[in-house]
């Protein structure tokens, strides 16, 4: 019986870090989609008009940053399945809309980025 009741604390520890983890994630992600819809509007961070140069610059890490955060997901995810359990519903949903993203960020569409951005981030709060 304590060795169960020890897996079992085991187990509520790693799925409490696992949602530390996803809201940390959560937060990151409104972080760049904020970051994005204000270079879409062409304003650096400190809210002046931004060059082409800095543009360009500016999408390159957000879509960085966007992929980063889209493999700290599949981590996440990778660890939940090795703990038996199937994160591929909402959880894939948000990985697919990060790609679509940073696809978006790449391609210099800071405004269709940020659409996916928020999809991402709604499969990631359900």
């Amino acid at each position: 019986q304590n060795g169960r009741q020890q897996a079992g604390d085991e187990q509520s520890q790693q799925m409490m870090q696992a949602l530390s983890d996803l809201a940390d994630m959560i937060q990151k992600q409104q972080k760049l989609m904020d970051q994005t819809f204000q270079s879409d509007r062409g304003q650096g961070p400190d809210g002046k008009p931004m060059t082409r140069q800095e543009m360009q610059q500016a999408l390159k890490q957000l879509q960085e940053g966007q992929e980063g955060l889209q493999q700290q997901l599949q981590s996440l995810m990778d660890k939940l399945q090795q703990q038996g359990m199937d994160p591929s519903g909402k959880l894939g949903q948000a990985g697919e809309a990060m790609g679509r993203a940073a696809g978006q960020l790449c391609k210099g569409r800071p405004d269709s980025a940020v659409g996916e951005q928020g999809s991402a981030l709604d499969a990631l709060r359900q």
